[in-house]
């Protein structure tokens, strides 16, 4: 047996758009990454699309109901994707550390199925989280 299972391979890796729709596939991702002992890579994509959509000078947002409408800019969508690769960090390492392995997340630019082919050949397995 290998005293070091993780060395020299490839890394379960769990592709999201949405934090919100993580806590089922981290749950699947961090177990079979436990099962067959490796590691955890989750990366949170950040929509190039949203980005070009918030840059557009007619985009606003209702911040409350009732409330008036307000500017929206790629600088609000920023702030939100640090906040939601964040929750997603937080969550990953509480599962990883449940099933003992490794994780790490990283963040990508793009569409998550893009990423998720664009990065496969890092990957023992791949899971999408949209």
């Amino acid at each position: 047996m290998n005293p070091h299972p993780h060395e020299g391979t490839r890394e379960v890796l769990v592709v999201f758009d949405d934090q919100a729709a993580s806590t089922l596939v981290l749950e699947w991702s961090s177990l079979l990454a436990h099962v067959t002992q490796r590691d955890l890579a989750v990366v949170y994509v950040e929509s190039t699309i949203a980005l070009r959509a918030a840059a557009l000078p007619i985009t606003q947002v209702l911040a409350h109901a009732g409330a008036s409408w307000a500017p929206f800019g790629p600088d609000d969508l920023e702030r939100g994707y640090r906040v939601q690769a964040e929750r997603l960090r937080a969550r990953a390492e509480q599962v990883a550390r449940r099933h003992a392995v490794r994780c790490t997340l990283r963040t990508a630019r793009g569409a998550p199925a893009q990423a998720a082919l664009t990065l496969a050949g890092e990957a023992a397995l791949v899971l999408l989280g949209v």
